[in-house]
């Protein structure tokens, strides 16, 4: 598991509790001394980088992609410039992304504001994401909820899980189609223990 913006430490703390190999990336020093400080987290899996930058993360073997890569609630935070950049390092890393952004008033979310200063529609993303070839599962708003919001979104590379997203019955391209995290994430990433 790549976690790519992870000082809120919700998805780092459960990979440390269910004995999972992950890497974390967080961009601020009190985020990375946050997350270091939960119990049974190793600060050796935890990096201080700027995901404005090119980046890549160091994953299990030097040639290996994470099983899943996390970026929820992040990209909000990162200027419009550099959004390319962010969704270029997460299709880097893994075939399959759970990610999540601020969405805009129209969208049911906040004005921006100087911690949120790109709030973009959801289209922004899938068209970004699209560009790099991934497909798009919308996670349902009652999964959502039970991750705290930190989950709209699950993108895979097209061709790589085609085969297996339609043996679990979801067309292998539809936005409009929702899924629950916690049974895709459970069928398709198997936990390296």
């Amino acid at each position: 598991m790549g976690e790519f913006g992870g000082a809120a430490e919700h998805f780092t703390r459960a990979y440390a509790e269910a004995g999972l190999d992950y890497q974390t990336v967080e961009g601020t020093k009190a985020g990375v001394a946050r997350i270091q400080q939960q119990p049974g987290v190793s600060a050796a899996r935890v990096q201080r980088v700027d995901l404005r930058l090119p980046f890549r993360m160091n994953s299990p073997a030097a040639s290996a992609k994470f099983d899943l890569a996390v970026n929820t609630e992040v990209a909000e935070h990162i200027e419009i410039p550099f959004h390319s950049q962010l969704v270029q390092t997460l299709t880097q890393a893994s075939d399959l992304i759970w990610f999540s952004y601020a969405a805009p008033p129209y969208e049911g979310g906040r004005e921006a504001h100087i911690h949120h200063s790109s709030t973009l529609p959801m289209r922004y993303w899938l068209n970004l994401f699209d560009f790099f070839d991934y497909r798009t599962l919308k996670i349902s708003e009652a999964d959502q909820n039970k991750v705290l919001g930190r989950g709209r979104l699950i993108f895979y590379r097209r061709g790589s899980l085609d085969a297996k997203i339609q043996s679990l019955g979801w067309p292998s391209v539809q936005v409009n189609h929702t899924v629950s995290p916690m049974h895709l994430m459970s069928t398709l990433v198997v936990p390296k223990v």
